[in-house]
């Protein structure tokens, strides 16, 4: 049994517009099957690497939509200048995030395979960070193209948004794992988009450096906000976990 593998829960009817686009653009998740399986492979990652690695890649078997869109933002990273980067494809992204994120966390326990990882000792243990780890990593798929060109040319603003996508990484593993629903993020998370789109560009909202005004201040209490909640998220995971 790998964890890694299990299929993501269908949500909706039939007839539901997404699971129709996703069924329809199944094709471009072939090539990555070879890629997922090198978390297993001798001379892959190994162990709870290997895993982090494989369940990412499995957010994009599963979602081809999300696939899509990550080749649609690395395009134009490349492409577009740094203005219409910064503040026309960067919020489109975490947008975008709402689509990828929200059923890492929560589509074991949607799945029924929650109980065949508890056989797992390793995975149990470190369940929250094998969930975070494949959540940064989808969540840096989208931006480490937009990180590397504005690492060159406006540090301060790269630094912002490497927060930004930690501080929302964070927030998607805690909601999805306190409330066992990928609705929980997606519900908050896009209310906070919009309140970030409406606060004019005031700094204490710009927590991914969209408006080039976050201070490290700002960063940091972003980062502080999803380490609290990942601590009460883990709290809560080991105290449903000693009660099974």
């Amino acid at each position: 049994f790998d964890p890694a593998r299990v299929r993501g829960p269908r949500h909706g009817s039939r007839g539901a517009l997404l699971p129709r686009v996703n069924a329809m653009l199944k094709f471009l998740t072939r090539p990555l099957g070879p890629l997922a399986a090198l978390g297993s492979a001798p001379r892959g990652p190994r162990g709870f690497a290997g895993q982090v690695w494989s369940d990412a890649l499995l957010t994009f078997m599963l979602s081809p939509l999300a696939l899509l869109a990550l080749v649609v933002v690395i395009a134009a990273a490349c492409l577009l200048p740094l203005p219409t980067l910064r503040t026309g494809l960067l919020p489109a992204v975490f947008y975008v995030l709402i689509l990828a994120l929200p059923e890492i966390p929560t589509r074991d326990q949607a799945a029924g395979t929650l109980g065949l990882l508890h056989t797992t000792p390793m995975l149990r243990r470190q369940y929250l960070w094998w969930k975070l780890g494949a959540s940064v990593l989808v969540t840096l798929a989208f931006l480490l193209i937009p990180l590397l060109r504005l690492l060159v040319s406006q540090p301060s603003v790269a630094g912002a948004l490497l927060a930004g996508a930690l501080f929302t990484a964070g927030l998607a593993t805690a909601l999805g794992l306190l409330t066992g629903s990928p609705k929980a993020f997606a519900g908050v998370f896009l209310f906070f988009l919009y309140l970030v789109q409406s606060s004019g560009g005031a700094s204490a909202f710009d927590f991914a450096g969209w408006y080039g005004r976050a201070t490290p201040m700002v960063s940091l209490a972003y980062l502080v906000m999803a380490a609290m909640l990942l601590i009460v998220a883990w709290a809560w995971h080991r105290y449903r976990d000693a009660r099974c």
